[in-house]
């Protein structure tokens, strides 16, 4: 007879915790998306009730941070069912990403759920120069392409441009242009990649032509380095490496490039004994 009576009254806080809960919905608010190590910051919880819901009492919420190591927030909060606003502390012990999980106790249904991520880093002033480092060295890097687009035009000629540094710069830019396309836009490549360094950070955001022509070393080269992106591609596809290895190959290739473009240029200006028709400006 115990028994029974103590499976009705477990059945019977059951149901009342998900009548409780019935018609709330948990909202989550964080002004800040970064947290300098060793230092706090704060997110809000509230409530958004429904007609059935009870406005006297409290819920519970459970907090979850999936790196406590990383980001550290209480396990539990009571918030009042007629409180506009709980405000919760985060404080940032290393350095990474987290997730914040928040939960209200008993409730399964998608409304009882939030979460956001947030990252902690070495330096907000630095975070900002680094980013002001970034978009100055992008506008510098973009205007830099120009000067000989102008000077090709000036003399209505390619001559003294190397082909091949124009084979290499393309095969170059377009796999650089790839690893960052799936570093900054696809979501499935960052999750591997924060997965593989969890307190990483993401790493990215025919006129006259006399008679020159791409030599055949250098199509040998980008033949191989499109042939083996070709192959990585397929490998890719039947799930042998993850996508994030993928890009990581465009960014060796770019990095190969970046090693050799400028020697078929410099070759080419030591036997021609000049440089003009190659902007250096």
């Amino acid at each position: 007879m115990d028994k029974i009576w103590l499976l009705f009254t477990f059945c019977f806080l059951a149901q009342l915790g998900r009548i409780e809960g019935e018609g709330i919905k948990l909202k989550v608010e964080s002004s800040e998306d970064k947290v300098q190590i060793d230092k706090s910051t704060h997110f809000d919880l509230s409530l958004i009730h429904s007609d059935k819901a009870s406005s006297n009492g409290s819920i519970v919420i459970i907090i979850n941070s999936s790196k406590p190591a990383i980001i550290e927030v209480p396990k539990k909060v009571h918030l009042k069912f007629d409180q506009k606003k709980r405000s919760v502390t985060i404080h940032a012990r290393g350095i990474g990403k987290a997730t914040i999980s928040c939960v209200i106790q008993n409730d399964t249904s998608e409304d009882g759920h939030a979460s956001f991520n947030i990252r902690a880093v070495h330096s907000m002033p630095l975070m900002i120069i680094n980013a002001v480092i970034g978009w100055l060295y992008f506008v510098a890097w973009s205007i830099s392409f120009y000067p000989q687009v102008y000077l090709n035009w000036k003399r209505q000629s390619v001559i003294g441009l190397n082909f091949d540094f124009v084979a290499y710069n393309i095969t170059g830019f377009i796999a650089y242009g790839l690893f960052n396309i799936g570093m900054f836009w696809i979501p499935e490549v960052q999750h591997q990649y924060f997965a593989k360094h969890p307190g990483g950070v993401n790493p990215v955001r025919a006129n006259d032509r006399g008679d020159q022509k791409v030599s055949l070393i250098s199509k040998v080269l980008l033949a191989g380095a499109w042939l083996f992106a070709a192959v990585a591609l397929v490998v890719t596809l039947f799930d042998k490496i993850t996508w994030l290895t993928y890009l990581y190959y465009f960014s060796y290739i770019k990095i190969g490039v970046t090693l050799i473009k400028y020697i078929p240029q410099a070759w080419m200006n030591y036997r021609r004994k000049s440089t003009i028709g190659w902007s250096i400006r």
